[in-house]
């Protein structure tokens, strides 16, 4: 691993510290963070009350905080369509977060191809990409 790259592995016991620390790096830093699975932090969070509202603030902190370097963030959301075709976490079925300042892309596979499609604002752009 690069000396220039962190790896959190956030639990409850650390989360919000974790957190601090990811928020005070990249309003410095221009940084790329990824979270890997908005449904692990769902899990992760399942016993608190208000967990939806909790995640949203943790990724709108996390955003707000990446637009003073130029930073990025990005989130890997496990997810399926419901019966309005909007997209809801798999496990939970939870509505995924809306916000236009999102870039939305979906990845499906499909023996040796993978399919790249760009879902933002109504424009639909697709790439196909055979993995042999």
């Amino acid at each position: 691993m690069s000396k220039n790259t962190t790896l959190l592995c956030p639990n409850t016991d650390n989360l919000r510290e974790n957190l601090r620390l990811i928020i005070d790096k990249i309003s410095k830093i221009k940084s790329l963070v990824i979270i890997d699975s908005l449904n692990g932090f769902f899990n992760l969070l399942e016993d608190k009350k208000d967990t939806g509202k909790i995640i949203n603030s943790f990724i709108m902190l996390l955003v707000s905080s990446a637009k003073h370097t130029k930073s990025t963030v990005m989130v890997g959301i496990l997810s399926r369509l419901n019966d309005e075709n909007k997209p809801i976490l798999y496990n939970t079925g939870r509505h995924v977060i809306e916000n236009v300042q999102y870039a939305k892309i979906q990845l499906t596979g499909s023996g040796n191809n993978t399919l790249v499609e760009a879902l933002n604002s109504g424009e639909r752009s697709t790439h196909s990409k055979n993995l042999e």
